[in-house]
């Protein structure tokens, strides 16, 4: 029988890791990769694992995730967000690939996320099934170097039916936090690769966003929840593209605040 690794990454998450680690605990190995937590995190994390290691956050959580992956030493590598928890079904198929069965003939798998957001498990707006792939043979994937980028997996990928289970937001000030912090990468990505930015893509961009989820792909149906979340996703588009326009006229912008400056000493 296969072993395996869970690999979480953790910072002042005192208040989730708790719920991820004792889904997880049944695991041959866990590696915490911990990035500076001041709260009680790591004295939670220590009751479920020895093996935990300081990183400094090096930018993206994909560099961060392939500190983790380097430090797992299990045949097979499960990466589980310190906000999420392992459903029992999922637990079932994660040992029917440790034992090796005909499912063996894969490198990878892609697991099933249940995204709750707000306290709703979001159906619609294109989130479910959301399908990533988080499990996979060791030495055989590896995170490419972008915050939401998709890990490499060298080799045959299959389908496992259980869920992940994602505590994704708790609350708005959350959402907003990760927003400021996301948009800001991708607005930074779009810039290294000299993308075009037109005015009316303030506009544009939101809008196709906000029908994509909310009208194509039903958003409409998961409530108040699934409103919000169509909302967040025409703003998040929104401030992409004003950051871009930030970045591309950040010299203008300092020209033009000096001068205001300097005008009224």
């Amino acid at each position: 029988m296969s072993a395996l690794s869970v690999v979480m990454l953790t910072q002042d998450v005192e208040d989730k890791v708790g719920i991820a680690l004792e889904s997880a605990k049944w695991a041959d190995e866990i590696i915490v990769v911990d990035a500076g937590s001041k709260d009680k995190t790591l004295e939670i994390c220590r009751k479920y694992t020895d093996k935990i290691f300081h990183n400094d956050w090096p930018g993206t959580t994909t560099k961060q995730w392939n500190v983790g992956i380097s430090k797992a030493t299990c045949d097979w590598i499960l990466l589980f967000a310190s906000d999420e928890q392992i459903d029992q079904d999922l637990k079932r198929e994660l040992k029917e690939v440790l034992a090796a069965d005909t499912k063996a003939d894969y490198d990878g798998y892609y697991v099933c996320m249940k995204n709750i957001y707000l306290g709703k498990w979001l159906k619609h707006g294109g989130l479910y099934p959301d399908r990533v792939s988080r499990l996979f043979r060791n030495g055989k994937g590896r995170y490419e170097d972008w915050e939401h980028g998709t890990i490499k997996v060298n080799g045959k990928l299959g389908n496992l039916n259980g869920h992940i289970i994602h505590y994704s937001y708790r609350n708005i000030a959350e959402v907003m936090e990760k927003m400021d912090r996301y948009t800001t990468l991708e607005a930074e990505r779009l810039f290294e690769h000299n993308a075009e930015f037109k005015r009316r893509f303030l506009i544009t961009k939101p809008w196709r966003g906000f029908k994509k989820v909310y009208f194509k792909r039903r958003g409409y149906r998961d409530g108040m929840q699934g409103f919000l979340f169509c909302v967040f996703t025409a703003i998040y588009r929104f401030l992409i593209y004003a950051k871009l326009w930030e970045l591309k006229n950040r010299d203008i912008i300092k020209e033009q605040i000096n001068a205001q400056v300097k005008d009224n000493q």
